[in-house]
């Protein structure tokens, strides 16, 4: 029932939709004085700001465009993929396909002003777009966490605590997606400050993770269930301790962590250390699904 396909739907829709989010938010704070002042109020940015975006949501879109493939090939048959659209019942994966393809769309809509490929928009209409964008992809994001909640034929899942980790997870993988598309494209000198504040959020994000992380642990083992506890076991000694341990716990949340702190106090900033930081937050995201996915199966459906 739950095949690697969804793990990485999981993973790169909420990645995607992180990143959508953090980029909008980015974009509405994005002093006015830094658009041009033109008699017909056109957008003209300067080739930073086209660089940040564009290659932001190009990232963005690539983990949301991933994630949505994912879904229709683990579904299996095109009559499975259209009733997901045109189902008159309500459910959380309708929902959720919904908002990550709303947020492509307003992915593709800003990434194509935010380099001028679409000519003669104004500032208040892709300030609204981003906030429409922003929506959207806090639907997905909030809805990549309650989707295993919501089914209660796997006891290990049924904890509220659960969505809160994935909310977390994928607020976090956005902004490292964010940080290292910017640094890729090499605007760590000029966004140093920005980027900066970035990591400033995320080491917090990653820590109220973390936080999320043992009492939903914590949760686990102390209920009245035997096969929660069961199931809890096989999280964190079972067969992909290692992935638990090794991959989510230090490689997603210490070591970030711990880069997050020295990119925040240290100037100028640090490709290396970005990179670094990005790519082990996005590792560890992936394990923690892919390990609370298996040992919720090992016991449950």
């Amino acid at each position: 029932m739950f095949s690697e396909l969804v793990v990485c739907y999981l993973f790169l829709g909420g990645t995607g939709a992180g990143a959508c989010l953090v980029l909008s938010v980015m974009g509405i704070l994005v002093p006015r004085d830094r658009f041009s002042k033109s008699p017909v109020r056109s957008i003209f940015v300067s080739w930073e700001y086209r660089k940040l975006f564009g290659f932001g949501f190009a990232f963005a879109l690539v983990a949301l465009v991933a994630g949505v493939l994912f879904l229709f090939v683990d579904l299996g048959r095109a009559d499975r993929v259209l009733l997901l659209f045109t189902s008159p019942k309500v459910v959380h994966i309708t929902i959720g396909a919904y908002a990550l393809i709303f947020s492509i769309l307003g992915a593709t809509l800003q990434a194509l002003m935010w380099t001028q490929m679409i000519q003669g928009g104004s500032v208040f209409v892709l300030r609204l777009l981003c906030v429409l964008t922003a929506l959207f992809s806090l639907v997905a994001i909030v809805y990549t966490g309650l989707l295993l909640q919501s089914l209660r034929s796997v006891p290990l899942w049924h904890n509220i605590w659960l969505p809160a980790l994935f909310i977390l997870s994928s607020l976090s993988c956005g902004m490292g997606l964010v940080m290292g598309s910017s640094l890729l494209a090499g605007l760590g000198s000029v966004f140093g400050s920005v980027l900066r504040r970035v990591a400033f959020f995320d080491g917090l994000v990653i820590a109220l993770e973390g936080l999320s992380a043992v009492v939903f642990l914590a949760t686990t083992f102390s209920s009245a269930s035997e096969t929660v506890v069961l199931s809890g076991r096989e999280l964190v000694l079972g067969s992909n301790l290692g992935l638990f341990w090794a991959g989510f716990v230090l490689l997603g949340l210490v070591v970030p962590l711990d880069l997050d702190y020295q990119l925040y106090s240290r100037q100028p900033i640090r490709p290396s250390l970005g990179v670094t930081s990005a790519a082990c937050v996005l590792a560890g995201g992936f394990m923690m699904r892919y390990c609370l996915v298996q040992a919720g199966v090992h016991f449950g459906i």
